[in-house]
């Protein structure tokens, strides 16, 4: 007799999850049907209404788990054995690859969804808080090993993100920065400053 194989609906909601992400990467959510999304993952679109209420749930459900990989990748950079500032240019370097690769769903995001409300933006300011926490113990890694200036970590990680988030809305053409817009770059201004 053969063993029947466990349904795990944790691992089918992933596998949704993870082939939604590539559907929208490259499609606009709004020009983007459940069908696809739910052919790709080889699955029926009712399917996919088991595990999100609706378009809109799976939506969040995707940018929710983007923004947690993030913060993984973060978390990953963080556990490295090697200084501070080495952390931060690995770091601003994965984000940067992170953020092309995921570009055109953090644009989507950007141009089609609304403001979230209520439940929903606590959970992104949760999480958008825990990327600044994660990025502020790498400034106080630099600060403790005398590395870096005492300055606030959580201000210093606030403004990493606000860069990277640079990198994810706008896309640079070599006229904007002669096609220099890197993480040499980047953490080269936010080791050395502006001043002369």
């Amino acid at each position: 007799m053969r063993k029947k194989k466990k349904w795990d609906p944790e691992v089918r909601k992933r596998e949704i999850l993870d082939c939604a992400v590539k559907v929208l990467n490259k499609k606009v959510y709004f020009k983007c049907p459940v069908d696809e999304i739910a052919k790709y993952a080889g699955i029926a679109k009712g399917t996919i209404y088991l595990y999100f209420k609706n378009k809109e749930d799976l939506y969040l459900s995707v940018v929710f788990s983007l923004i947690d990989r993030f913060i993984d990748l973060i978390d990953n950079v963080r556990k490295l054995d090697v200084p501070a500032s080495r952390q931060l240019y690995i770091l601003l370097d994965k984000m940067n690859e992170f953020l092309k690769i995921n570009r055109h769903l953090f644009l989507s995001i950007r141009e089609e969804a609304q403001p979230p409300k209520g439940r929903i933006h606590e959970e992104f300011n949760k999480r958008f808080h825990k990327i600044s926490e994660s990025i502020s113990r790498i400034i106080e890694k630099g600060i403790k090993d005398k590395e870096f200036k005492n300055y606030p970590p959580y201000v210093v990680g606030s403004i990493i993100l606000s860069v990277t988030s640079l990198f994810a809305h706008k896309e640079f053409s070599d006229n904007d920065c002669n096609g220099a817009l890197n993480s040499d770059l980047v953490l080269k201004i936010l080791m050395n400053g502006l001043k002369r």
